[in-house]
């Protein structure tokens, strides 16, 4: 509570430097040497004599005063300069301190001890209504009615309607509370609401305690019956059922069957569905096959595109399998030298996944500069390794010997989405 007016011990006697009206509300002093450094405080216009008027000074500039004019039961009226001015007490002040003493709303004239604010006390058969305790550490057996509490909870206390914030709450019984803050342990809570968590609140956190067996969260309906609950592990346990979606289109029953209104769709962009007449469907069961019969030559000792490019693309379906094959002519015009040809596959998402080496690769060996046939070979091969609903880019590649080239022809792709 802040001090009403302010004294001093030391003020030394003043006059004014101007005239002042009934109206004036700034005086100017001659000097203000002892003056109480904290306003407000008395000063005595014409001190001493029958014009004297008490004024409450709000303000203190230099030797400029800022004054409550009429203060105390005096009248405003006008003053000349050169009038004497004095720091002094008025009848006021003597009779704020009586009203106190007498006062039976106040400190003094209560029946009991005072509580204190900073001391230590030991309080018995106190009623606390609508209290806001803050840091609270309680022990034994409390009853609280409404409290509002920043801290730590502990012990067997029992609270109705509690507003807990930014608290921690152990083993307490709690009635109809609202809480933003840490629940641990056994308490028992009824009817709780849970702050919606912001910037500045702290949200609901239940935490099981080592080798807890008890729920983490009980739900229960009017009845009170359990509905729904959370184990220690985090499991989600309900005995009426889950429903999802904002018309409950999909549901597992208590008796654990599933049923779905609409279409039911699973892989990461719906790959598969099941419609609501239970026909199962897919989007990416969908084969591609490629085929060119163009004859292209390449003398490059890498694996490269040739400059007619066989390739196709595939959906990868639910199982993340797809069967290739492929097919390819090769033939090159010089002797004892090989021809290279591979199917290359990459995936959208997961990058590559048949890399073009010679490990992966059809090798054809000239043994006849003279003989002028290609030589049919074929490739079978089965990816397993990409996302379902990725988009795999399939290609034939090849190289040579260095110092030959070499022709391929023939050449197709087919690409079979597998089930599992």
């Amino acid at each position: 509570m802040a001090q009403s007016r302010y004294y001093s011990a030391t003020a030394q006697p003043t006059v004014l430097t101007a005239s002042v009206t009934p109206t004036t509300t700034i005086v100017q002093l001659q000097q203000t040497v002892g003056f109480p450094v904290n306003v407000p405080f008395i000063l005595a216009l014409d001190y001493g004599n029958p014009s004297e008027e008490v004024v409450l000074c709000t303000a203190l500039a230099g030797t400029n005063a800022t004054v409550t004019r009429g203060y105390d039961g005096t009248s405003a009226t006008s003053h000349n300069a050169g009038a004497p001015v004095r720091h002094t007490w008025t009848a006021l002040d003597g009779n704020d301190s009586r009203a106190h003493e007498g006062s039976t709303s106040g400190v003094h004239g209560v029946t009991g001890n005072v509580v204190g604010t900073t001391d230590t006390q030991t309080l018995t058969n106190k009623t606390l209504n609508n209290p806001v305790i803050n840091s609270p550490s309680f022990t034994g057996t409390v009853n609280i009615a409404n409290p509002n509490i920043t801290g730590t909870v502990t012990g067997g206390a029992t609270y109705s309607s509690p507003v807990i914030t930014g608290a921690t709450v152990n083993t307490s019984t709690l009635n109809s509370p609202t809480i933003s803050g840490t629940v641990l342990g056994n308490a028992s809570y009824s009817n709780i609401t849970c702050i919606t968590p912001s910037a500045s609140i702290t949200p609901l956190l239940v935490a099981g305690q080592p080798s807890q067996t008890n729920p983490l969260q009980i739900w229960q309906d009017s009845t009170p019956a359990t509905v729904a609950r959370v184990r220690p592990d985090g499991t989600l346990s309900s005995n009426a059922g889950l429903q999802a979606g904002s018309g409950n289109q999909f549901q597992v029953n208590s008796s654990g069957n599933i049923t779905t209104v609409g279409t039911l769709t699973l892989g990461t962009t719906g790959q598969f569905t099941i419609s609501n007449t239970g026909k199962p469907r897919s989007t990416t069961f969908t084969s591609s096959f490629t085929e060119n019969n163009t004859s292209v030559n390449t003398g490059s000792t890498t694996y490269v595109d040739t400059s007619t490019v066989v390739q196709t693309t595939i959906v990868v379906p639910p199982s993340g399998k797809v069967h290739i094959m492929g097919r390819v002519e090769q033939f090159n015009n010089t002797n004892s030298v090989n021809t290279y040809s591979v199917l290359n596959v990459t995936g959208s998402v997961s990058g590559s996944l048949r890399a073009s080496t010679d490990a992966n690769a059809l090798i054809f060996s000239q043994n006849n500069a003279g003989n002028n046939q290609r030589s049919p070979a074929t490739d079978s091969i089965i990816i397993s390794s990409s996302n379902p609903g990725e988009t795999l880019t399939i290609k034939w590649q090849h190289r040579v010997d260095a110092g030959s080239t070499g022709a391929f022809d023939y050449r197709s792709i087919t690409a079979i989405p597998l089930m599992g």
